[in-house]
């Protein structure tokens, strides 16, 4: 590259390069990482693990190809129909420390990911309209934490950055990139696989509505910082 003055000067050559993080690069260079699955196929096949170890099976009313979560980035998403659609998931199994992680377009139904449970368990986000409260909560190693975030206006209006972490007895909510709300108290029951994307679990026929994208599992608890900088990776393209 060079300068030039309104005389037609120019400067010495000078060579620039910009630095560009991707999301994917992030993920997979992020401690712990155990199963990660962008749901970006072009046709009906397993849902990669990027990592190649733990293939996805999509089942029932899922539309391939949607528009996806993450600013210029052509990968695509996996919409859901919320009657048949999910996606099953074989592991891993998680226990003492552990992060979910993904992005949503929650449109309807009681949860985006539950494991092979129907009580207790692990639940990264759901739909607890159920008790009257209609905030969302989240699970681990059958511990809840309650949030204050109205299902309705907070999860409901286009993509978000979903993450719940769980270090030791611990366990943190986050939206966005911040910390909603946390607990302590929990114990170390392991998921029970396989983990059902976009449907509740073992229970029959409740699935949810929407698109989901970039699910990842680690086996420890992410920090508030790399949490930040995984979303805002995904909504600017800058850690």
């Amino acid at each position: 590259m060079q300068a030039r003055d309104k005389a037609g000067n120019r400067s010495s050559p000078a060579t620039i390069t910009w630095a560009i993080e991707r999301y994917r690069d992030a993920i997979l260079a992020t401690p712990g990482l155990r199963g990660y699955w962008r749901l970006g196929e072009a046709e009906w096949a397993p849902a990669r693990d990027e990592l190649g170890a733990l293939p996805g099976r999509y089942s029932g009313g899922v539309t391939l190809g949607a528009a996806g979560a993450l600013i210029d980035d052509g990968d695509t998403a996996s919409a859901f129909d919320g009657l048949s659609g999910e996606v099953l998931l074989p592991g891993p199994v998680l226990s003492g420390n552990a992060t979910l992680e993904g992005w949503f377009d929650w449109r309807a139904g009681v949860t985006v990911l539950r494991d092979h449970t129907s009580g207790a368990g692990w639940i990264l986000a759901l739909d607890a309209s159920g008790t009257g409260a209609s905030v969302v909560t989240a699970r681990a190693a059958g511990r809840t934490v309650t949030t204050t975030l109205p299902v309705a206006t907070r999860m409901r209006d286009g993509w978000h950055h979903v993450v719940l972490t769980k270090a030791g007895a611990n366990l943190a909510f986050y939206l966005d990139g911040g910390l909603i709300a946390g607990v302590g108290g929990a114990g170390n029951a392991a998921s029970v696989a396989p983990w059902h994307l976009m449907n509740n679990g073992t229970f029959a026929e409740q699935y949810a509505e929407g698109r989901a994208d970039e699910i990842a599992f680690y086996d420890r608890a992410l920090d508030a910082a790399e949490i930040a900088a995984h979303f805002r990776l995904g909504r600017d393209g800058h850690a």
